[in-house]
Formats: structure tokens, C-alpha cells, sequence
């Protein structure tokens, strides 16, 4: 009988445990979708989590657009206080250091290697879009037998063009016409592009800045600010 009491006695102690572990469950459960639901970054699903880091996300866009800095940047360090934005102003500021021609030879560094890459591709583009209606234009007026006044009235006009567009929109014109080419001809110049933009917002990033916006071309530009 001894033994058949402490038996339904343990019985009774895993019974109950199991009821509180249940009852925690649920409550962790209770609590994680709450936190979900206030937008919090811990909630303990990997699904709930991402979600909520979506949501801060999309405020945190919704915050910059509408010009309220202040509370992009309050949300920004909350997030970086989750975790959710770890990095989010964690860059270590080093003095900035000359060095000379010497020391780089001592340390195996060759100069050169420190230059900044210089992208010459539009430059490359606009020359052979000139060369080619040079020859368009040369073709044309000899094979429709056109005589020098015409030739000449084309050019002008031409010149004209390229004037008005050099002077009253800075070469506007023709930097829409040529990045928008160069992104159709080529998608490893895209890929240039956009690790460029990528990366002046990793820095941005890390020195803790929120950017006000961006624009990846010439036409996206020329969309969002209506201006050339």
C-alpha cells in the first residue's frame, strides 16, 4: 500500500508539473505575439521575428519619406537597442593618418593600389555615339546627295543642341540619354552602379546617418525630382 501511495503521489507531481509547463507555455506564447503585435524585436519564432523586423523596417522607411528625421532616427536607435540594427552607428573612428611614399614601399603597399577606380565607360559611350552620327550624317548627306547648305544647317542645328543642353541643364540631357543606353548595353556597368550606391549606404550605415534617399540612374533621378 506504501508503495502504491508514493506511486500515485509521484503520479500526481509529473500531473502537475506538467500542468505548469503548459500553463508557462502558453503564457510565452501569449507574450511573444503580443510583443508581435506592439512591433517589438522579441518575439522567440524565427518567422514572428522576422516579421517584426520587417514592420520596424517599413516604419522606419514610412518615417524618412515623410521628412520626420527625428523620429526615424529615435526608431533607428530602439532597433539598434534590440539588436535588430547592430551595427547601426558602430564604426570606429581612426585619425586620419599621411602617409608618406616611403613608408608605403616599407610596408609593401603599392601606391597606385590606393587610387580611386576611375569609371570612364559613359565617357567611352558618348564618344562612339558622336563618331557615329558623324558618319550617320556624312553617309546621309552624300548618298541623299544633299548639297553643303543643308550638311551645314544640320550641324548647326546640332550645335546648337548640344549647347543649350551644356548650358541651361548642365549636360543633363545627355547624361540621360547615355546612362540610359549604358544600362541596356551593359549590366556589369548596373552592377557598378549599384555597388556603388550600396556602398555609400554601408557607410552612411556605419557611421549612424539615415539617408534621405536615393536614386540608382538617370532616369530614377530625373522621376523623382524632376529635375535633369
Amino acid at each position: 500500500e506504501g508503495m502504491a501511495a508514493r506511486g500515485t503521489a509521484n503520479k500526481g507531481m509529473r500531473m502537475c508539473c506538467a500542468g505548469q509547463g503548459a500553463g508557462w507555455a502558453a503564457r510565452r506564447r501569449i507574450a511573444a505575439r503580443a510583443d508581435l503585435d506592439n512591433g517589438r524585436g522579441s518575439v522567440q519564432t524565427s518567422a514572428g521575428q522576422k516579421n517584426s523586423v520587417k514592420e520596424c523596417l517599413e516604419r522606419l522607411e514610412g518615417e524618412i519619406s515623410e521628412g520626420r528625421k527625428d523620429r526615424a532616427m529615435h526608431l533607428a536607435n530602439e532597433m539598434k537597442q534590440s539588436g535588430d540594427l547592430k551595427a547601426f552607428g558602430g564604426a570606429s573612428w581612426v585619425p586620419k593618418r599621411a602617409y608618406a611614399l616611403q613608408d608605403l614601399r616599407l610596408n609593401k603597399i603599392e601606391p597606385t593600389a590606393l587610387l580611386s577606380p576611375e569609371e570612364d565607360y559613359l565617357e567611352k559611350l558618348s564618344a562612339s555615339c558622336t563618331t557615329l552620327y558623324l558618319a550617320l550624317l556624312a553617309s546621309t548627306s552624300f548618298v541623299g546627295h544633299w548639297d553643303i547648305s543643308q550638311t551645314l544647317a544640320l550641324a548647326m542645328l546640332s550645335a546648337g543642341a548640344i549647347v543649350v543642353d551644356k548650358v541651361g541643364f548642365n549636360g543633363g540631357l545627355e547624361t540621360l540619354a547615355i546612362d540610359s543606353l549604358a544600362r541596356y548595353l551593359s549590366d556589369d556597368y548596373v552592377k557598378r552602379v549599384s555597388r556603388h550606391e550600396a556602398g555609400h549606404f554601408v557607410v552612411a550605415y556605419l557611421l549612424g546617418i539615415l539617408p534621405s534617399g536615393y536614386t540608382i540612374s538617370s532616369w530614377d533621378a530625373f522621376t523623382k525630382s524632376k529635375q535633369l
